[in-house]
């Protein structure tokens, strides 16, 4: 009996180093909050029954072409407003939105867009963007809004008060498949872009148990 106890202790020891092990230092992410306000989607006999949260628009052209209104359908997908002309100031963020596109590099589903005032910069400067950070172009889509309607826009959408487009806004916000807003991050902050890259993994996941659920 106490042979046979002896042994089953050797081998449950080494199962809970084992767990122990493939637990420990997981990034154990919670749900992400879902920001803007509710809008009753359906009353039945005077109760609600359905809520639709705030969503975005995706209808909007990049400079080149190359976005289409259905390249965000049913995608993950993040919001920067980086000004094309902000030069160095803008190159850490730059490094970070480049550091995100080589981590998802297995993830091409995941789009980025990036907001401007297209009064501001010129088709030759977003191109050398493109060129200087290596964008893949049918991921990364740079979109020009006239000056005067992007602070209304970027207010308006994605929730962003007192926009300057001459300023220096440093968020991305992400988008998850539903066009609902998840959460904010600095590009100008490591640790940030460390968290938001967890924050894909976590609405991928919800994402691709969605798609299970609904058989896509």
């Amino acid at each position: 009996m106490k042979k046979a106890l002896l042994i089953g202790g050797i081998l449950f020891v080494p199962a809970i180093i084992v767990l122990f092990l493939l637990n420990f230092g997981k990034n154990q992410y919670k749900k992400l909050p879902i920001y803007g306000s509710k809008t009753p989607l359906a009353i039945s006999g005077g109760n609600q029954v359905d809520t639709i949260y705030h969503q975005v628009s995706t209808f909007f052209h990049s400079y080149d072409n190359h976005f289409a209104a259905d390249s965000l359908e049913n995608r993950i997908w993040m919001v920067s407003f980086i000004n094309p002309n902000c030069g160095e100031a803008g190159g850490f963020a730059y490094s970070q939105l480049l550091r995100l596109q080589e981590s998802l590099e297995n993830s091409k589903s995941i789009k980025f867009v990036n907001f401007y005032a297209e009064e501001s910069s010129t088709k030759d400067v977003v191109d050398s963007i493109y060129k200087r950070y290596h964008w893949d172009r049918s991921r990364m889509y740079y979109v020009g809004i006239p000056t005067d309607s992007i602070s209304s826009l970027v207010s308006r959408e994605y929730l962003i008060s007192n926009f300057q487009p001459e300023g220096k806004e440093w968020q991305i916000v992400l988008i998850d498949h539903q066009k609902r807003i998840r959460s904010y991050f600095n590009l100008t902050q490591k640790r940030d872009i460390d968290d938001l890259m967890g924050a894909l993994t976590v609405l991928t996941k919800e994402k691709n148990l969605e798609d299970v659920a609904t058989n896509k």
